[in-house]
């Protein structure tokens, strides 16, 4: 088998994975901070990092959302591009990361991530470092979800493999244009 190397053509700017728990995010946005040499956070390693685990009060939720608004804007002034991975559920969290893009003159990607219930059921019911959503979890936050009102690409990780996955997100990021304004 061949390896093909990809050159995404990306340089500072900022990519937000977002879905429900168990969509497959993380492994995504894993993967694709790899493939185009971007730094990643996750929204659960923060939390861990800064002992908030087992806290989910709306203030915690914001305080993890601050500290990751906080490293991405470290790693942008360094001209890093930044995938950040977390259920950006809320517009106001998704907002702060379109508010950062347009203070430096970024470009800003949203990629949101879906699966099938049956898949994320059988997903959340497997341990898996660092998280503690299961399948009730999935059900608050799928019920609590703000609609997009940004453009996104939309992935099912549900029916498509994961290097499908990454060739359709190399794809739109090479397709969009490139002037850091938020698109609606």
């Amino acid at each position: 088998m061949v390896e093909i190397q990809y050159t995404v053509l990306l340089k500072n700017c900022i990519i937000l994975v977002g879905g429900l728990p168990g969509s497959g995010k993380t492994t995504f946005a894993k993967s694709l901070a790899t493939r185009i040499s971007a730094r990643h956070i996750n929204s659960d390693e923060v939390r861990a990092a800064h002992h908030l685990l087992g806290d989910y009060s709306t203030a915690t939720k914001n305080e993890v959302y601050r500290l990751m608004l906080q490293q991405v804007e470290n790693w942008v002034s360094e001209s890093h591009t930044v995938v950040i991975d977390a259920t950006f559920y809320l517009a106001q969290h998704r907002q702060e990361f379109f508010t950062l893009a347009n203070r430096y003159r970024l470009s800003l990607f949203f990629f949101l991530i879906i699966a099938d219930e049956e898949t994320i059921r059988d997903r959340v019911s497997r341990k898996r470092p660092l998280t503690e959503a299961d399948f009730a979890v999935y059900q608050r936050v799928k019920k609590a979800f703000e609609p997009l009102d940004v453009p996104y690409c939309k992935l099912d990780s549900s029916h498509t493999d994961l290097e499908q996955m990454l060739n359709v997100a190399s794809n739109y990021l090479n397709v969009m244009p490139n002037d850091g304004l938020p698109r609606t």
